[in-house]
């Protein structure tokens, strides 16, 4: 319980903003969009996890975000919102969007903090590159890091630092009315919480998909192969757990509603490393996806 109200009352503040977002951008007679998405149910390895344990861990709720966008000034748009991961875990975030004709630039900071009491904030930053490289060629780049700031202003050490880092990379091609995209993305928290322990967790994710592009249809879908690679170290002691899954997000647009939904089936698990002696979660297991995105006038 008490690890769960940090979170609650951010997400309750986050909402608020929302709110002021959508209050001021109505008095400007401009766009909002107000994005949410949930996914629920993985398997994978716990930040609170003990180097003794050997097993695996449910991880129920495994993403959760929310995000107002709008016009800020010329080609520039003004993005903030809060962002749940069973690995980063909580970041409160506020990025500029900048959009010229074949590039989109994102850039921000983020408040990072681990969801346990006494609440500990970090800093970070984050940025994004998407280009058109050509007429049916798209490439993207983008990454986050936390900036440990204590070091900087006091002499003392800090008692628990933490580090959310987010790398990936992904390259799409466009058909008619499709799009086929190749990504990698590597998220990963880093804990020190004493001058000799420190814990660090993280997941690696490939993925090839394939999405339906048809604007004047009222359904798409986004459906991919991907696999997880998990791991899990604390101290000497390392874990790594391996899946592959295959995943089906349908998209209904009601006119300027988006609803998606969702269904990700592990089809696999391979377990190395210290978790080699046991048995591994039953496959197939299934864990669903649900989002909106709202454009509001």
């Amino acid at each position: 319980m008490k690890s769960f109200l940090p979170k609650l009352g951010l997400f309750i503040f986050v909402s608020l903003l929302g709110i002021f977002f959508l209050l001021t951008a109505a008095a400007a007679r401009s766009e909002l969009v107000v994005e949410s998405s949930i996914k629920y149910g993985n398997w994978g390895f716990k930040n609170t996890r003990s180097s003794t344990d050997t097993g695996f861990d449910s991880l129920a709720l495994d993403e959760l975000t929310f995000s107002v966008t709008f016009p800020f000034v010329k080609s520039i748009y003004l993005a903030g919102g809060y962002r749940y991961s069973s690995i980063l875990e909580s970041q409160a975030f506020l990025h500029l969007l900048y959009s010229l004709e074949k590039v989109d630039i994102e850039a921000g900071f983020s408040l990072g903090f681990q969801n346990d009491l006494p609440i500990i904030i970090v800093p970070g930053v984050y940025g994004k590159l998407q280009a058109m490289l050509k007429k049916h060629f798209m490439v993207g780049l983008w990454g986050h890091t936390s900036v440990y700031l204590q070091p900087l202003v006091s002499l003392s050490s800090s008692g628990a630092d933490f580090d959310q880092n987010l790398f990936g990379l992904a390259g799409s091609f466009f058909m008619r009315d499709a799009i086929l995209t190749l990504s990698f993305e590597n998220e990963n928290i880093f804990v020190e919480s004493s001058a000799i322990t420190s814990m660090r967790n993280g997941k690696k994710t490939y993925e090839i998909s394939i999405s339906t592009n048809l604007e004047d249809f009222w359904l798409n879908s986004h459906t991919a192969f991907g696999g997880d690679i998990r791991d899990f170290k604390e101290g000497s002691v390392k874990h790594r757990l391996i899946a592959l899954y295959i995943e089906e997000t349908l998209i209904f647009t009601l006119k300027r509603f988006d609803i998606s939904t969702g269904l990700k089936c592990d089809i696999s698990y391979t377990p190395l490393k210290g978790t080699s002696s046991e048995s591994p979660p039953q496959a197939p297991s299934f864990s669903v996806y649900g989002g909106f995105k709202w454009k509001i006038q």
